[in-house]
């Protein structure tokens, strides 16, 4: 059986590809203001420990992103026997339910929502955890004094991250993992109740339209409940990566790091965000770089120049410079 292998969506409009000019939010909470360099992409690979830690992660995404699908399907399913079960309960004469039975059934698909969504929550977690273990052993090994990083601090910052980063609000609307989860649920909600009066789910091709608009169609590029939740584990894996790898590189005294394009970033010829910061460097780079540092400074930023994820699905890493 072949293996499955990550394969990057399009960059869209507000995503990452923007106008010349470049302003991103740093982890620090500063900003900076970057100019875009056509033609100039840098996709180097010095660290073949992180090179590795990020193949794990980048190939766990499809499965990942498989068990979402099938998480939908089984609320669908769910919602469904709780909608079969009522419409026999229909009056003959209007066609219609009782305001008491429309009550009660809505009651029920809002609790397979809410199943839904707490399990997505687990994995979402769970993917987060398994992530920034990965990610840190990769940095352990490419570490001369492994005793420098034990694996009980692994452990403990893997748990540590998953919990904050899914707690923390970031982006333009404010919100944290749970209040996206929470939209998503909302929406697969609406979907639900939308065909609850109608006797649409009766028909296999009005059936099929309901799993469209919540289940990712394979092959398709529409917008979908499915996708929106697998973003969501995508772009929060990658947030608590950057951050644990900040953290726990600053126990170590370790303050400077390179931006590196995934390894399945597409080519958008420079002018694409995560491009434009693998090309640039952090303004207070040159006066923290030790005597003799003899490396490019190519994609170089200090933990208080480094960028935040510019955009959603961003899976960039970042890789600590040891001197």
């Amino acid at each position: 059986m072949a293996r499955k292998k990550f394969k990057p969506l399009a960059t869209t409009r507000g995503s990452g590809l923007l106008s010349k000019t470049h302003r991103v939010k740093t982890i620090s909470g500063g900003t900076l203001e970057l100019e875009a360099q056509p033609g100039k992409v840098r996709k180097g690979e010095r660290n073949y420990e992180l090179a590795d830690a990020k193949r794990r992660i980048l190939n766990r995404l499809p499965t990942q992103e498989s068990k979402v699908r099938t998480l939908m399907l089984k609320g669908i399913s769910r919602a469904e026997a709780a909608y079969m079960r009522f419409d026999k309960r229909r009056n003959r004469t209007t066609g219609e339910l009782r305001v008491v039975e429309k009550s009660e059934l809505g009651r029920q698909l809002e609790g397979v929502v809410r199943d839904t969504m707490r399990d997505a929550k687990d994995q979402i977690l769970s993917n987060i955890e398994g992530s920034v273990k990965t990610y840190l052993i990769g940095l352990r090994r490419s570490l001369d004094d492994k005793s420098l990083l034990p694996m009980s601090t692994i452990r403990d910052m893997a748990r540590k991250q998953a919990i904050q980063i899914y707690n923390k609000p970031t982006g333009k609307d404010g919100m944290n993992t749970a209040q996206r989860l929470a939209t998503a649920g909302g929406r697969m909600e609406l979907e639900l109740l939308k065909r609850m009066d109608m006797g649409m789910l009766k028909r296999i091709e009005d059936r099929n339209k309901l799993k469209k608009s919540l289940v990712d169609p394979k092959g398709s590029n529409k917008a979908c409940i499915s996708k929106t939740i697998t973003r969501i584990n995508r772009t929060e894996q990658n947030r608590a990566m950057h951050k644990a790898t900040v953290d726990t590189m600053a126990s170590i005294g370790v303050n400077l790091f390179y931006w590196r394009l995934s390894a399945a970033h597409k080519d958008y010829g420079g002018t694409e965000i995560c491009e434009v910061l693998s090309v640039s460097t952090g303004a207070d780079v040159n006066s923290s770089l030790p005597s003799g540092f003899s490396s490019s400074t190519t994609g170089l930023y200090t933990s208080a120049s480094l960028p935040d994820l510019p955009h959603p699905n961003c899976m960039c890493s970042i890789e600590p410079v040891f001197v």
